[in-house]
């Protein structure tokens, strides 16, 4: 039986769209497009820019088997925190989330949808760590609104860089603890993961490609996991990309000379204990994991269903409820005129 949905891979410069066909639990891309905001047609820049790129989108594939999808946002959008709380109730844990995480939000006046993780590390009673992630709610809501009016219900919206590290863990059970580092075309994300749930994610601008500035990255990761622990845990290092990028070797073996062999300027670094490993991401194999009717599991998930109604819906109930009214009134005059 064949299952098919929709990916949008969406950042500051575009939207890639990718349709993705499953069968027999094999994953195959069937269309891809992308589409730049620059590159958009003039008639179309009244509109806000997502949706003009979602209706050049629309227009350029056929879409019509496509009725979920999983949206990639930028991970620069989302603001990740680790906390403590006091309990581990799930349930109450997002009752008081928003107030919890108001004050380290960027502009805590705004609206926020938020997920989070319940780490799996040591803990006093009392402080349960939690990996919390936030997002705009106005721009989560635009993209749910706007696929729901065409019928699409997107299931899983969810940061992109996290999203390959998820990947990563699911395509090797053994891995417990490593660090991916995600590189991109406009930005790379750094994911550390522990006893395998992420437990540090952060992003940065792809102009910082230069192996040195990587490796410090990669070390200031190990270094807010071991103030924040106080475990001395080794990490394996994961490159991955989507694609031969440019310049991507000499990265690689910058950073395997910087972290692993002793160099005349420095010491091998003993927190990583394998050598660094460069991974070609396979979008298919990705897509797939991140099929929406399935689990979420450990990736953060934006999609919350309104209370309300689907707009389909909506307009249908109105109309339905419009030929009840008339009925109505038609049936009172009969009645009436009887008389």
């Amino acid at each position: 039986m064949a299952d098919t949905f929709l990916t949008l891979d969406i950042d500051a410069y575009g939207i890639a769209a990718c349709i993705v066909k499953l069968v027999s639990k094999k994953s195959y891309i069937k269309e891809t497009c992308r589409i730049t905001y620059k590159d958009l047609p003039e008639a179309d820049t009244a509109r806000d820019v997502f949706e003009s790129a979602w209706i050049y989108l629309r227009d350029h594939m056929d879409m019509t088997s496509c009725s979920a999808a999983t949206l990639l946002i930028p991970s620069s959008s989302v603001s990740f925190r680790n906390i403590e709380l006091p309990f581990k109730s799930a349930r109450k844990i997002r009752q008081i989330l928003p107030l919890e995480i108001a004050s380290y939000l960027p502009a805590p006046e705004e609206k926020y949808i938020s997920d989070f993780h319940i780490l799996d590390i040591p803990y006093q009673e009392g402080h349960i760590p939690v990996f919390t992630a936030s997002v705009s709610q106005l721009d989560i809501e635009k993209y749910i609104d706007l696929l729901l009016s065409y019928s699409i219900k997107p299931e899983i919206i969810t940061p992109k860089g996290t999203a390959a590290a998820i990947c990563l863990l699911k395509e090797n059970p053994s891995l417990n603890n490593f660090i991916c580092l995600d590189l991109g075309d406009h930005e790379n994300t750094i994911t550390l993961v522990y006893n395998r749930k992420p437990f540090f994610i952060r992003s940065f601008p792809a102009l910082q490609y230069k192996p040195e500035e990587l490796a410090d990255t990669a070390r200031q990761a190990l270094l807010g996991f071991r103030q924040t622990t106080g475990f001395d845990t080794c990490f394996d290092l994961f490159i991955t990309v989507d694609r031969e990028l440019k310049g991507i070797k000499k990265i690689y073996y910058g950073l395997e000379n910087l972290l692993h062999y002793q160099t005349k300027y420095q010491q091998p670094d003993e927190a990583f204990h394998h050598k660094v490993t460069l991974k070609k991401i396979n979008y298919a194999n990705l897509f797939a994991q991140l099929h929406p009717h399935k689990n979420a599991g450990l990736l953060f998930n934006f999609y919350k269903p309104k209370t309300g109604l689907n707009p389909i819906f909506q307009k249908s109930l109105k109309t339905f409820a419009t030929s009840i009214f008339l009925a109505c009134i038609l049936l009172i005059c009969s009645l009436y005129n009887l008389h």
